[in-house]
C-alpha cells in the first residue's frame, strides 16, 4: 500500500483497520494457493479506505500473483464500478508497481474489461488474466471470477429503505454474482450495511445457526468483519486492539466523528459509522431536546408558512381511526455553513398546529378560518399528490385573492424524507410555542416510524417544508422578497 501510494498531496495514513483488512486479506491469498474458498463480508465507515485497499490495490496484485485468473469488481452502478477501475489500471502503469512487478504493463485497454501484459522467461509478453468492472444487475452473464468483489450494492439511504430495491439487490447477489465463483476463489462484500435486511442482514441470516426460519447450511459462510467508528461499540476483542475513542484518528480528528454522528443523527449513524443497522420502532425523532417557548416574541423574524397535509381520499377518511388533516405553522431559519457536514444548520420555529377529521367541504372551510387567524403574511404550502391535485387547486381558488397558496410535492419513502431533520431535532434547534396542542404534536412525532400505520401529518408537515423551502430554495425565493 504504502510503496505504491500515488497521490502525493495526501501520504499514505494507515490505521488498525487498514493493517487488518490487508492481514486478513494476506491469509485468503495464502488459502487460495493451498486450494480453499474465502468469503469476507468488510464493513467499516466512510472515508476509510476500504476501497483504495480491496477494490484497487488488490486486482492488480492478485492477478499479477495469478496471471490466468479472472477477476469480477462489481459495484451498484457501473460507473461506480469503474471508478476503482480506472485508478487501478493508473497503479499498474506506475514505476512503484513496475518495482515490486517488473514487466508488467496494460493489455486489452478498457476500464470495464483489461488485462495484463507480462513479460515471459523469453522476453516476450502475453497477455493474461482479465479483470471485468461492472454494476450489479446487469452485464455479468458470461464473465465468472476467482477474485470477486462486490463494493458496495447500494448507493444511498433511500434504496436500503426499499424492499423492492433490497429484493432485486439480493436476486442479482445470489443469481447473478455468486454463480459466476470458480471452484476455488475469494469473494469479498464491502460494503455500508444499510438495513437489517439488506444484503449484508440477509447474508447474516443465512450464516446464523440461531435463525431457525433463514438458516442455511449449503449457504456460503462469510466471515463479517466489522471495524465500528466508536470504540465502545466494537465487539470486545477490538477494543483493546486500537487506541482512542475513535477509529481512525490518524487520519480524522474527534471533531470530524462529532459531526458525522450529529449531521446522520442515531439510525443512520448506527448503520454508516457503527456498521450495525436499528430496527425502526417509532422515536425516529427525538423530543426530548425541544426547545418550548412561552413567549412568541422569542421567536425569529423570518418567513412563516403554513403546511398542509390533506386527508381527501376515502380510504384515508375510512375506518376506526381514520387519517387527519394536519397544518403545521412553521418557519426555518437557516444559519451558518459548517463545512464538516458540507451543509448549513438550519432550526426549525414551529407558533402552531392544527389537525381535524372532515369531509372536503367542512375541511376547506376550516382551512380558510385558519388562514384568516394566521394573517395575510402566511404563505400556505399545500402537498401536491395524484388524489390532491384538485383540492390544492380549489385552495388555490378560494385563498388565492388573500393568501399566497404554493401547491408542493414531497416523494419518496417517509423514513427518507425526515432523514434530514433528524439531526435538527438531535441537536436541539427545533422550537415549539408552549400551548395545548403541544402534547399531541409531541405524541404524533414520537410515535413515528415509517409504517404508515401510526397519524404522521404532523412529521409530513415538517419533511415536506423543509424538502421544498430549505433543499428546493423556496426558503430564497420567497425570503429574497419577504416585507
Amino acid at each position: 500500500m504504502r510503496h505504491t501510494w500515488m497521490d502525493q498531496a495526501n501520504p499514505f495514513t494507515p490505521g488498525y483497520h487498514t493493517k487488518a483488512i490487508c492481514d486478513r486479506i494476506d491469509k485468503a491469498i495464502e488459502d487460495y494457493k493451498k486450494g480453499k474458498s474465502t468469503f469476507l463480508r468488510i464493513a467499516v465507515h466512510q472515508r476509510a479506505g476500504k476501497t483504495e485497499i480491496v477494490s484497487v490495490r488488490l486486482p492488480p496484485r492478485f492477478l499479477r500473483l495469478f496471471p490466468e485468473s479472472e477477476i469480477m469488481a462489481v459495484s451498484y452502478n457501473q460507473e461506480q464500478a469503474q471508478t476503482p477501475a480506472y485508478k487501478a489500471m493508473r497503479m499498474v502503469k506506475d514505476k512503484k508497481f513496475q518495482d515490486i512487478f517488473p514487466g508488467t504493463t496494460i493489455g486489452r485497454n478498457a476500464v470495464s474489461n483489461w488485462s495484463l501484459m507480462i513479460k515471459n522467461r523469453e522476453g516476450e509478453e502475453e497477455t493474461k488474466g482479465r479483470i471485468y468492472s461492472s454494476g450489479l444487475h446487469g452485464g455479468l452473464t458470461g464473465n465468472g471470477y476467482q477474485l470477486g468483489i462486490l463494493d458496495d450494492y447500494c448507493g444511498k439511504r433511500e434504496h436500503a429503505e426499499s424492499s423492492t430495491f433490497r429484493e432485486k439487490t439480493w436476486d442479482a447477489f445470489t443469481n447473478d454474482f455468486l454463480t459466476r465463483r470458480g471452484p476455488v476463489s475469494i469473494t469479498i462484500v464491502l460494503a455500508t450495511w444499510w438495513h437489517e435486511d439488506d444484503l449484508h442482514g440477509r447474508i447474516h441470516k443465512k450464516n446464523d445457526k440461531k435463525d431457525l426460519e433463514n438458516y442455511d447450511p449449503d449457504f456460503p459462510e462469510f466471515e463479517f468483519i466489522s471495524f465500528p467508528a466508536r470504540r465502545e461499540d466494537a465487539p470486545s476483542y477490538l477494543q483493546s486492539k486500537y487506541p482512542g475513542e475513535y477509529l481512525f484518528l490518524e487520519r480524522f480528528d474527534e471533531n470530524w466523528y462529532k459531526s458525522q454522528y450529529a449531521s446522520l443523527g442515531p439510525y443512520a449513524s448506527a448503520a454508516m459509522m457503527g456498521c450495525n443497522p436499528t430496527l425502526r420502532h417509532g422515536n425516529i425523532l427525538n423530543i426530548e431536546e425541544i426547545v418550548e417557548h412561552e413567549n412568541e416574541k422569542d421567536f425569529p423574524d423570518i418567513p412563516y408558512y403554513r403546511i398542509w397535509d390533506l386527508a381527501h381520499t376515502a380510504k384515508q377518511r375510512a375506518g376506526d381511526d381514520p387519517d387527519f388533516t394536519g397544518g403545521t405553522y412553521i418557519g426555518f431559519q437557516k444559519g451558518r455553513w459548517e463545512a464538516s457536514l458540507d451543509a448549513y444548520l438550519w432550526s426549525i420555529w414551529i407558533k402552531d398546529y392544527r389537525q381535524f377529521r372532515e369531509a372536503a367541504p367542512k375541511r376547506d372551510e376550516k382551512i380558510r378560518q385558519t388562514a384568516i387567524q394566521d394573517g395575510i403574511n402566511i404563505r400556505i404550502l399545500v402537498e401536491n399528490s395524484l388524489d390532491s391535485k384538485d383540492a390544492g387547486y380549489y385552495l388555490k381558488k378560494m385563498l388565492g385573492k388573500h393568501r399566497k397558496v404554493i401547491c408542493v410535492t414531497c416523494k419518496g419513502d417517509k423514513v427518507v424524507r425526515i432523514a434530514p431533520v433528524e439531526t435538527i431535532f438531535e441537536n436541539g434547534r427545533v422550537h415549539i410555542l408552549k400551548r395545548p396542542w403541544n402534547r399531541v404534536w409531541k405524541d404524533g412525532i414520537q410515535r413515528f416510524d415509517g409504517s404508515g400505520k401510526s397519524h404522521d401529518e404532523m412529521v409530513d408537515n415538517i419533511s415536506c417544508g423543509y424538502e421544498n423551502i430549505c433543499k428546493k430554495g423556496l426558503y430564497k425565493a420567497i425570503s429574497t422578497s419577504w416585507g
